[in-house]
């Protein structure tokens, strides 16, 4: 399954991973990486005789399993080929979702205090028009103010 964007995965000590001695993909066991390096790692993987240590094991998908095939001689290095286990793979894209719906909330909550800003600016501004429009038709009574009450205007004649 190689591919030609094949991207080595990130690994850190303990990562959870499928991994096969030798070069062929049969019969993949339990293994756990012990020293992850730039393009293969060290695997600790569980067999019938308890935990077995395997050098310098590539990614499944890695090209180089078919250009070095010599690196695979079992005289030479115990090694073999790894992949993520299925629960890495997993938690990687639960983890990668959650990130996503994270950022996708901060992004609404900043979005609700520019709508609540703009709100409370246009509250505001409908409260100075209300003032406005009723103390322009509401004159204040008192001594000498003109009554509220409509009066009848004869029309002018020329």
């Amino acid at each position: 399954m190689a591919s030609d964007s094949f991207k080595y995965p990130d690994l850190a000590i303990l990562t959870p991973v499928e991994v096969c001695v030798g070069s062929d993909w049969v019969n993949p066991m339990m293994g756990l990486v012990m020293k992850p390096m730039n393009s293969s790692a060290d695997i600790l993987y569980c067999n019938e005789q308890g935990w077995q240590p395997l050098s310098a094991c590539f990614h499944r998908d890695d090209p180089r399993i078919k250009t070095s095939p010599q690196k695979f001689d079992p005289d030479f290095l115990p090694t073999g080929i790894f992949q993520l286990s299925a629960g890495e793979k997993l938690n990687r894209t639960l983890t990668a979702r959650v990130i996503g719906i994270e950022n996708f909330l901060e992004q609404v909550a900043a979005d609700n205090v520019r709508l609540r800003n703009k709100v409370n600016e246009l509250t505001e501004k409908m409260h100075t028009l209300e003032e406005a429009v009723r103390a322009g038709i509401a004159p204040k009574r008192g001594p000498g103010r003109p009554s509220t009450k409509a009066k009848l205007v004869e029309p002018a004649t020329a």
